[in-house]
């Protein structure tokens, strides 16, 4: 089952402690991305349709959608979230073979990575959920050949914008344009799909 909840930046594990870095937990991103998957979902090649997330989503509901929206999801989630596991337990076993560190400090340092367990698994899964939403946008504007994508003025619609635009760049060897508008007093964000 697919648990989303917010957790933070990602941890540095060491024999000396658990430290934090800048990288941010996905899960701030997955609302906003959430709204757009189910927005995309909607517009046809006749319409176009408004994006207006008044409405927050809790956990529970963005699981709903991207239930509904991506096929399987459960599956995909099982099968990375289980190769995930696995490179953490060979990440931790790695730990008995340096030979830098006192038998001491790779006790601590394995009890370190034990108690960042849980959290590291969480990172992942908001991660996992996150990609995956990502690439059925993509695919979504893909096949609506969807030209323009006009979101609210964001940090996080920010961040979703700049990562479609990289995305839909990869995928059609071209520029894509993504701009920051002013609509006279209502800032908002622009992707053009060329």
């Amino acid at each position: 089952m697919i648990l989303l909840k917010y957790v933070g930046n990602k941890p540095i594990i060491s024999p000396n402690g658990i430290s934090f870095e800048g990288k941010e937990d996905k899960y701030e991103y997955l609302e906003a991305a959430t709204h757009l998957l189910k927005l995309l979902s909607l517009v046809s090649d006749t319409k176009s349709e408004k994006l207006s997330p008044s409405k927050i989503l809790n956990p529970e509901e963005i699981i709903k959608v991207v239930k509904e929206h991506i096929e399987d999801i459960e599956n995909i989630y099982k099968e990375k979230i289980d190769e995930y596991k696995r490179k953490l337990l060979q990440e931790k076993n790695k730990i008995e073979f340096l030979s830098t560190l006192s038998e001491e400090e790779k006790e601590v340092y394995k009890k370190n990575f034990d108690f960042m367990k849980e959290y590291l698994i969480q990172r992942e899964t908001n991660k996992i959920i996150y990609e995956e939403v990502m690439n059925k946008i993509t695919s979504l504007i893909d096949l609506k050949n969807i030209k323009e994508i006009k979101t609210p003025f964001s940090k996080n619609f920010l961040h979703i914008l700049k990562s479609l635009k990289d995305r839909l760049e990869n995928m059609k060897n071209s520029s894509i344009d993504l701009s920051v508008k002013l609509d006279k007093e209502n800032p908002y964000l622009l992707l053009k799909n060329n």
